[in-house]
C-alpha cells in the first residue's frame, strides 16, 4: 500500500520520552506519522527479521539489530549518555510485548559515532551543525540465545531509484494496532535531485526514501535497512530520522569500519581513519582538483581518498599521513603563514625542514586533537569554518581560545 506523506516525521526522538542524561536535540512535531509497512507473520518471522529487536531503556523504545553474541547495532541517540549499566528490556517477539520482556540486562559497553558527539556538542552553542552518522553499538551484560545473530552485510554505496526494506517496531498511526509490533516496509529511494533537502552533505551520509512512500516512525530509529543481493538479505543501512516526508537511513558502507570495531585516536603506526573537524563535521580530503576539505562520505574506507593511514616518521611523537587512495602524504605548499595544505610525495630523506611530519596535540575537549605540522608548529584549521560548504585547509597560529580552538579540532576515526 502507498502512503502519500506530507507530514514532518519525529524520530529524532521517542515522542514523549525525557531523560536528564539525554542530548538536548529539539524535538519535532508530527502529524499521521505512520510506519506504513506490514505486520511480519509467523511464517514470515525467519533471518533476517527475527534478529531484530525492540528495547527500551530510560529514554524510552528504539528497534536494534544483534549481530553478535550481545553485540546490537542502533541509531545513536537511541543510546543514553553514560550508558554502562543501564537497564534494557528488549524482545525480538512479533508482538513487542515489554511489559512481560524476554530479557532484561544491563548494558556492558556502549561506543556512539563521534560525528554524532560532534553534532550533539554543537546543539547548545546553536550550531553550526555539523553533519553526523547517528549510529551505535551497544553490548549487553548476560546471552540473549533467544534472539538469533544476523551479521550478513554489503558494503554497497547504494545510489538512488532502488528499493530497499527495513524491518522495526515503530508507531502506526494509520493503524494504531499495529504500533509497537514488528513490522517490515519497502520504501523506494530518491536520488539527490529528487531530496528535499538538496544537499550534497546528506545525500553522502545517507540514503532518503521518496515522499510518497512507507515512512519511518517513532520507535523505529535504529531499525536495520536490508537490500536482496542474489537472493540474500544483507544489511545496507540504519534508520536514523526523518524529516518533512521522507525517512534518512545512514549508509551502512560508510561507517562498516568503525561499527565493527570502533576506534577513535589510535595513534599507532598503521591506523587508518578519517579525520573529522570538530566545527565543521567534514574531512580532510586528498581527492585531485577539489578542495582539502570535504563532505565525509567515506565510502570506500581504508581505500578512500579522505582516508588517511599513520607512517612512521621517523621523529619521535610524529606521523607521516598517507592518503589511502593517492599514497601521498599531507604536506604543505610553503612554510609561510596561512600555506595551503597539499599532497606530496612522501619524503622520509629529509631530516630536517621536512613540512609532511605531523603530531595530534591534544585540545581542551575530549577525544579532540589540533593537528600540529611539526615543522613549523602551526594548526590546521579550515580557511571558512562557519561557511555551509566545503572550504580550503590552512595553517595558524595555535589557540586554545573558544571558538578558536574548535576550528583547530579533530578526531581520528575510523
Amino acid at each position: 500500500m502507498t502512503h502519500l506523506r506530507t507530514a514532518v516525521v519525529a524520530l529524532a526522538f521517542v515522542a514523549g520520552c525525557g531523560d536528564a542524561d539525554w542530548p538536548h536535540e529539539s524535538v519535532e512535531t508530527h502529524e499521521d506519522a505512520i510506519t506504513g509497512g506490514d505486520l511480519l507473520t509467523a511464517a514470515q518471522h525467519v533471518a533476517p527479521h527475527r534478529s531484530v529487536v525492540k528495547f527500551q531503556t530510560l529514554i524510552g523504545n528504539c528497534t536494534a539489530l544483534k549481530v553478535d553474541s550481545g553485540v546490537f547495532w542502533t541509531a545513536a541517540h537511541c543510546v543514553p549518555l553514560n550508558p554502562v549499566g543501564r537497564e534494557i528490556k528488549l524482545t525480538n517477539l512479533r508482538s513487542g510485548d515489554l511489559d512481560s520482556p524476554q530479557y532484561t540486562s544491563t548494558i556492558g559497553s556502549a561506543a556512539v559515532h563521534p560525528s554524532q558527539k560532534n553534532y550533539e556538542y554543537a546543539l547548545p552553542l546553536g550550531g553550526p551543525y555539523p553533519a553526523r552518522y547517528d549510529v551505535a553499538r551497544f553490548t549487553l551484560v548476560g546471552a540473549t540465545p533467544d534472539i538469533p545473530v544476523y551479521s550478513t552485510t554489503d558494503p554497497a554505496w547504494i545510489a538512488g531509484d532502488q528499493d530497499v526494506s527495513f524491518t522495526a517496531y515503530g508507531c502506526d498511526e494509520e493503524d494504531s494496532s499495529h504500533s509497537g509490533r514488528k513490522q517490515r516496509a519497502t520504501i523506494p529511494l530518491a536520488t539527490l535531485g529528487e531530496l528535499a533537502p538538496s544537499s550534497t552533505d546528506y545525500y553522502a551520509h545517507h540514503f532518503i526514501s521518496l515522499v510518497d512512500s512507507p515512512q519511518a516512525c517513532d520507535g523505529d530509529s535504529g531499525a536495520p535497512a536490508f537490500k536482496n543481493f542474489g537472493g540474500t538479505w544483507k544489511v545496507v543501512g540504519t534508520v536514523v530520522h526523518g524529516n518533512v516526508g521522507y525517512t534518512g537511513i545512514t549508509r551502512y558502507s560508510n561507517v562498516r569500519n568503525w561499527l565493527a570495531t570502533p576506534a577513535v585516536n589510535l595513534f599507532t603506526v598503521g591506523f587508518r581513519g578519517f579525520l573529522f573537524n570538530q566545527y565543521t563535521g567534514r574531512c580532510i580530503s586528498g581527492a585531485v582538483g577539489s578542495l582539502p576539505e570535504s563532505y565525509c562520505d567515506g565510502r570506500d574506507q581504508d581505500f578512500d581518498f579522505q582516508s588517511w593511514r599513520l607512517a612512521d616518521s621517523g621523529v619521535a611523537g610524529t606521523f607521516y599521513l598517507v592518503n589511502g587512495s593517492s599514497g601521498k602524504c599531507l604536506d604543505l605548499e610553503t612554510t609561510a603563514d596561512a600555506s595551503l595544505h597539499v599532497q606530496r610525495t612522501c619524503n622520509s630523506r629529509l631530516l630536517n625542514n621536512n613540512t609532511q611530519r605531523w603530531r595530534f596535540d591534544s585540545t581542551n575537549h575530549a577525544d579532540y586533537r589540533r593537528l600540529v605540522n611539526h615543522q613549523t608548529g602551526r594548526c590546521t584549521a579550515p580557511s571558512s569554518p562557519s561557511s555551509t560548504t566545503p572550504s580550503s585547509l590552512r595553517s595558524y597560529a595555535c589557540s586554545s581560545a573558544a571558538p578558536t580552538w574548535r576550528h583547530q579540532a579533530w578526531v581520528m576515526t575510523r
